[in-house]
Order: structure tokens, then sequence, then C-alpha cells
């Protein structure tokens, strides 16, 4: 048992039900229900009931939900009095889920020379909860490959051309690269990153289409080869059974990937320095690339 297993189960005795405390706290809901799940298979009893209108604590968990409150609330009291005195500057970042790889592997390097003076805590979530956490100054810094809106300092720090991830018994997977008219008569894998729309499906959504917000769940469509699903070439660091990667040539060929800094980081002087230096990093590994 660790004080987050006892953070998601507050949370989620409290919303009723794991999508929205999974909101809540801004990360995903796969997170919470393996968490939960963890935390009932350690226990060797279950906590919740589970219904088709959502969860509740069952008789077992409501005995306990009081304590585990009040520690998590002291935890997170002990935490900031020990962080006060800090010598270290800490940064908060978050990345989408498909890319956290890939920028963190390009930061690791500097974080290694810098390690005893900077710390960061990294947060991956789907590309729509980087921004509500941005917005919301849960974090000191954000990336997306959307822009993060007028009078916000967000830079340009990637560009990645789109491929396809296709099953390798699929027709299209003998092709060398695909183009807009191989995509007609294939289902489409849309990976909505906990956005209601997108380029893609605004122009090209049809019936047979799949939208989904598990990056796992998109790749096992194509393992099923139910449909192919685009995916940042960036975001693939290295080869999975079954699927091959083809290039596409066609409208909205290539994502761009944004780093925003948060105005409540600018202000402290040596964390603007910080997150500026980071983001540095970040540009410098696109430069390269």
């Amino acid at each position: 048992m660790d004080i987050q297993q006892l953070r998601y189960f507050v949370a989620v005795a409290q919303y009723g039900k794991v999508k929205d405390a999974a909101d809540a706290m801004f990360i995903s809901r796969q997170a919470v229900s393996k968490a939960l799940a963890q935390l009932e298979n350690e226990l060797g009893q279950p906590l919740f009931q589970r219904t088709h209108n959502g969860i509740m604590l069952n008789e077992r968990g409501q005995r306990f939900v009081d304590r585990a409150e009040v520690l998590v609330r002291e935890f997170d009291v002990l935490n900031a009095d020990m962080r006060k005195d800090e010598q270290v500057c800490r940064v908060r970042i978050c990345f989408p889920f498909t890319t956290y790889h890939y920028f963190w592997n390009v930061l690791e390097p500097f974080l290694v020379k810098n390690e005893d003076r900077l710390r960061v805590d990294v947060i991956n979530c789907l590309d729509a909860q980087c921004h509500m956490m941005f917005e919301n100054s849960l974090v000191d810094m954000a990336v997306s490959f959307l822009r993060f809106g007028p009078g916000t300092d967000d830079q340009l720090v990637a560009t990645s051309p789109i491929l396809f991830a296709v099953n390798e018994k699929n027709p299209l997977a003998g092709k060398v690269s695909l183009a807009l008219g191989d995509l007609a008569h294939v289902p489409l894998i849309y990976y909505m990153n906990g956005y209601e729309d997108s380029f893609w499906l605004d122009k090209n959504c049809r019936k047979g289409d799949y939208e989904v917000n598990d990056i796992l769940l998109a790749f096992d469509l194509v393992r099923q080869n139910k449909g192919i699903f685009a995916v940042p070439e960036l975001a693939v660091l290295q080869s999975m059974q079954g699927i091959v990667f083809l290039p596409y040539h066609g409208p909205s060929d290539y994502d761009n990937f944004y780093c925003a800094v948060a105005k409540q980081a600018a202000r402290d002087k040596r964390r603007r320095q910080a997150c500026f230096n980071l983001r540095e990093a970040l540009l410098q590994a696109g430069r390269e690339k």
C-alpha cells in the first residue's frame, strides 16, 4: 500500500466514478483503475461495489475511507513543509502519453548533468489533460500538439511525420507508403487524446471507424486488424509484433509539438530559468532530429 493508492481510493470514493476521479486529478482512468486493483489485491478484499451506474464503497471501504483521507491530507502537508527549504529547483511538467518516452529520453542527459540543482516531476496524460493542467496552474510546463492559446509563452519544439500503424496481414501492409486514397476503404482508428473532435474526425469519419482515448486499445484494434491508426513518428520507439508502420503522404501528414511555460513559473527567477533551459534542451533535440 502506498500514498498514491490511498489518494486514488479517496478520490474515487468522493466522485463515485473512476472516470470523474481521474479527470479531477488530470490522470488517465487506466492509471486509477490499475492502482485500485493493486490495492484491493494487496488487501485481499474489495473496497468498492461496482455497478452499471458507477462505483461505490462497500462496507469495508466505508470503514477506512475517513482514515485514508486524513492520511492523504497529512502527507500533503508534510510534503509541503519538508520542501520549504529545498535547495534544488523543482519543476512540474506534463507530456502526452504518446510522446512521453521521446521527450523524457531527450531531457534525461540534461537532467543527469543538472541533478544537483534541478528536480523534475513528470506527469504523462492525455493531450487534452495537459491543457487542463496548464490552464489550472497545476504544472510549470506542458507539451502538446496544439498551441496553448493567445498570450501564452509556447514554442514549437518538435515536428514529426505521421505514420500509420497497420496489421501485417492487412493488404495495405505491402505498400511502401500510404496516400489519402488508401484510407478510403479501411476503418480508421481515431486516438482522440481526450478531445471531442480532431482534424481527421471532422474530415473523414465514417460508419465503422473507431474513436478511442486509450492508446493501448488503439494498438490492440490494429493487432486485431480492425483498422489502421495514425501516430507521430517520434512516438514509435521500437518495433511492435504483428504491426508495420507506414509513412503517410497527404493532408495533415505531420504533427507539431509545442512547449509552454506557465506564468506562475515565469514569476520565480530560478524556476523560470530552469523551465527555459528545459525547453531549450527540447528545442535542441528537435533541431538535431
